[in-house]
């Protein structure tokens, strides 16, 4: 039971996989770096930033720590934080639109697996 759903959630997987690569999709991710600004404890202060393909960011994770690391060196009462956007190169950061693709891609998907399920009835008759 246990490898059958397991194989399940890997099937749904691959067909996410394929429905973004129908649609194009370039996953791309923006790192911010930012302190918390001496004079006002409410703003924060822009220090540095990355605009990364999502798999670099991924599989190079240990450059954000390090970023941050140094900028905690160098502000080290400045409570140095960084925050992640994701989104879709084409359509920017708009969220709405990101929304959208993935209802789009989550149909894709399903689609893939209807698809499937009526092959797999088809070549058994």
């Amino acid at each position: 039971m246990t490898q059958e759903s397991i194989d399940y959630f890997i099937q749904m997987a691959k067909d996410y996989a394929k429905a973004e690569k129908e649609l194009d999709v370039q996953r791309w991710v923006f790192v911010n770096f930012e302190r918390k600004d001496e004079s006002n404890n409410y703003d924060y202060v822009h220090l540095f930033s990355y605009d990364l393909p999502r798999e670099v960011y991924e599989h190079r994770k240990w450059v954000i720590e390090w970023r941050k690391a140094k900028l905690v060196c160098q502000y080290p009462k400045g409570c140095v934080r960084y925050t992640l956007h994701f989104y879709d190169k084409r359509f920017g950061n708009n969220i709405q639109l990101n929304k959208d693709l993935n209802r789009l891609i989550s149909a894709k998907a399903q689609v893939t697996k209807a698809q499937r399920k009526i092959d797999k009835l088809c070549s058994l008759q």
